[in-house]
């Protein structure tokens, strides 16, 4: 019940004056199925796991259940729950199914959500959300506390699925919507933070004017309350619809203001806004702000702005801020023909992103990684590797980049000699483009837009 490692102080507290529990625990030390810890006097071993599951397994269903609350509660009645044993608490507490009231054991699922999250460990703490939303739905129909629970609860979910699958990934746009529906019951007003996530998930999923809708309402917001989040998202937001039209001086303005603004915010409550923007804005804001001054011609401004990048996303960073840098890295390398750099930043940002469990930004550095292996003779790999990447990024409804991705395997397979694929590709990518107004795609100082003059001819250049 308390897993392979005994804490005596917590059987103890547990068994009480019931002698048969010590008794028990004495003769399981004497037929060496537990042993001292050297370590620490106050706890014991199982000599092998499995003995601990055998003894586990035959405990009826309702006893587990029984002990798993008593565990908790002597957990909990403790005056202080150190960090290290919160996950243990959270186990206990779900495990012990009816025999704990909902009411009881939300806050240490919580905790333990928190925690994970704090941590890193997006897919824990995808886990212990969910968890806690079912018992959400065991809880009084009377308790006041219900609507304002659910809603916390549909932005965590939807803050940890955007940064695991994207800001496509239609579960987590789904949690948005619901979290912003709950403000009718709650007398809440919008949060930024929710109009943000839904304003990128409209841009990730090639939405743009329900995008500027969001990014808009943001920037109404910041004009009379100078929250970060509505700055920067409404910045942000618009700089990217912009960039994408090929509106690149325009774009360049909001995305100059979302630079400044991210840096004078994050000098004192960095870590709060990435949590809010999944984020660190000093990043986000430059990745679009370096690709506009590359495709203006300014390369100067745009490596400026790429060694800022990582800079930011060092090895201390958030994981997603390092595979994002990394993924800006690895595309100006890939545009510029650099093919190390390109193959080296794809392939750390590849480790980065699949150790974290991001699954959106490693999809998005194997197009690089790939582009790279194309051209470093490796052709079939590194077309194979590309589409298994854009498949990926269906599944998470990702359309945003689309056309500079196809770029990218339109490139490799001219460089394979596989020309009809090449042109088959290419036509993909000025359907996508002419589909979205994404003219930006189409800008002449892009290798993919040169071998579509190439190979469809110029009538192929929308602009």
């Amino acid at each position: 019940m308390l897993g392979t490692d005994v804490d005596l102080q917590l059987l103890n507290e547990i068994a009480g004056e019931d002698r048969s529990t010590k008794a028990s625990v004495e003769s399981a030390v004497r037929a060496q199925l537990l042993r001292a810890d050297a370590r620490h006097p106050d706890r014991l071993h199982f000599t092998h796991a499995l003995v601990q599951e055998t003894l586990y397994e035959e405990l009826a269903q309702d006893q587990r259940a029984l002990l798993h609350a008593q565990v908790t509660r002597t957990l909990l009645d403790r005056s202080y729950v150190p960090e290290e044993d919160v996950e243990q608490v959270a186990h206990h507490a779900w495990e012990a199914g009816c025999e704990l009231p909902a009411k009881e054991a939300l806050p240490s699922l919580l905790r333990a959500a928190e925690q994970a999250e704090q941590r890193l460990a997006y897919e824990q703490a995808e886990t212990w959300l969910r968890r806690a939303m079912c018992l959400l739905r065991e809880l009084p129909a009377n308790c006041r506390t219900t609507p304002e629970l659910d809603q916390r609860l549909q932005i965590q979910l939807g803050q940890v699925l955007a940064t695991i699958r994207g800001y496509g990934d239609a579960e987590a746009e789904v949690a948005f919507n619901r979290s912003r529906e709950l403000n009718a019951v709650t007398g809440t007003p919008d949060r930024p933070s929710v109009l943000w996530a839904l304003c990128a998930a409209h841009l990730v999923t090639g939405r743009y004017e329900e995008s500027l809708a969001f990014s808009g309402r943001l920037r109404e917001i910041s004009k009379s309350d100078p929250d970060p989040v509505a700055v920067l998202g409404a910045a942000y937001g618009q700089g990217i619809v912009l960039h994408l039209r090929g509106q690149l001086p325009a774009a360049l303005v909001e995305l100059e203001r979302g630079v400044s603004a991210a840096d004078r915010f994050c000098s004192g409550q960095g870590s709060t806004l990435a949590k809010a923007f999944q984020h660190d804005p000093r990043v986000s804001c430059r990745t679009y702000d370096a690709f506009t001054h590359w495709l203006l011609g300014d390369r100067a401004a745009a490596m400026e702005r790429r060694e800022e990048l990582l800079t930011l996303a060092g090895r201390d960073s958030r994981p997603s801020d390092r595979a994002f840098a990394l993924y800006v890295d690895a595309v100006l390398a890939g545009l510029e023909g650099d093919i190390d750099r390109a193959e080296r930043a794809g392939a750390l940002g590849v480790d980065v992103a699949a150790e974290a469990g991001l699954r959106y930004w490693k999809a998005m550095l194997e197009i690089c990684l790939g582009w790279a292996s194309a051209h470093t003779g490796d052709s079939n790999a590194g077309i194979a590797r590309i589409r298994a990447a854009l498949a990926v990024l269906r599944t998470t409804r990702t359309l945003l980049r689309l056309p500079l991705h196809l770029g990218f395997l339109a490139q490799a397979q001219h460089q394979a000699g596989r020309l009809a694929d090449a042109q088959v590709t290419l036509r993909s990518l000025v359907a996508e483009v002419e589909q979205r107004n994404e003219h930006v795609y189409l800008n002449p100082r892009l290798p993919a837009a040169r071998l579509c003059a190439e190979l469809l001819g110029p009538d192929a250049r929308v602009r």
